[in-house]
């Protein structure tokens, strides 16, 4: 399961997208007005085994959760959209 930030900017979603073609079986939810402990028991109740966060704030960060305990989190230093790279295949 994948969500935002709580109020995510709107180029977000543009990211958003990038991730979701690398990670096939991914469902995004909104998050709304939800606090992490209410999400996370969301996805558990769902069956998921895995929550990642998004978040914009002085760079990218993208939360990774395994709902029975670890948590891991990666800054994103650099980003390049498929839409601009000349020449590109279709991720499969």
């Amino acid at each position: 399961m994948i969500t935002t930030q709580l109020k995510p900017p709107v180029k977000i979603y543009d990211f958003l997208k990038e991730i979701m073609m690398v990670f096939h079986n991914v469902a995004y939810y909104p998050r709304r007005d939800m606090k992490l402990e209410d999400v996370y028991k969301y996805a558990k109740n769902l069956n998921f085994t895995h929550v990642m966060v998004l978040r914009f704030s002085n760079g990218w960060e993208l939360l990774v959760r395994h709902l029975e305990g670890m948590l891991a989190v990666f800054k994103i230093t650099s980003v390049e959209y498929q839409k601009h790279i000349k020449h590109h295949a279709i991720a499969t």
